[in-house]
């Protein structure tokens, strides 16, 4: 497991690999499933943790309670960073993957930072037979107090709400916010 078209920072044809990722993406509608788009495509909960992750069995639902430290309160001048908390609930998962081979002191009980993600490149697994469903991958990198860690799934949707939602929605029409969720074109 591992990325399949991005590159880590320090790689020399790092512009190169972030232009066929892009190339990769553009190709998906974004109109579907629109909160995958909005908040994976780059990155928003860059450095923020994954506090809690829940599995419904029946359903076949993943829920995350992660936190974006990415948002601006902006300043005459200035702006500070705020960190706001956000449930992400995968839905329908038919597949769930969770490599953690580098992390010697993992435990079940720690919090991951989330770091980056990719779309869409699990594509093996996304050419189902299934007309019902269209189906869509991710995989994370996250770090665990013990190493780097990757997790992947496969799955029909996704849905994120701030927790504090109101709050949320204000600082999406404000001007004193910056908000780094991808625009959908």
């Amino acid at each position: 497991m591992g990325y399949k078209i991005r590159v880590n920072d320090d790689a020399e044809n790092y512009d190169e690999q972030i232009q066929k990722y892009k190339e990769h993406l553009a190709q998906f509608n974004k109109r579907k499933n629109t909160d995958l788009w909005k908040y994976f495509y780059w990155d928003f909960f860059h450095d923020g943790d994954i506090e809690d992750i829940h599995f419904t069995r029946g359903s076949r639902q993943i829920a995350f309670h992660m936190s974006c430290p990415n948002i601006k309160r902006l300043n005459e001048n200035s702006y500070e960073y705020i960190n706001v908390e956000f449930k992400c609930e995968f839905r329908n998962v038919i597949h769930f993957h969770l490599d953690a081979k580098d992390a010697d002191d993992f435990d079940d009980t720690d919090v991951f930072e989330f770091n980056s993600s990719e779309i869409n490149t699990l594509s093996d697994m996304l050419d189902k037979d299934d007309d019902e469903y269209d189906y869509y991958s991710i995989i994370m990198k996250l770090y665990t107090p013990g190493g780097t860690a990757y997790l992947e799934m496969v799955f029909e949707g996704l849905y994120v709400e701030a927790i504090e939602n109101t709050a949320y929605e204000i600082m999406l029409g404000s001007d004193k916010f910056d908000v780094p969720i991808y625009e959908i074109p």
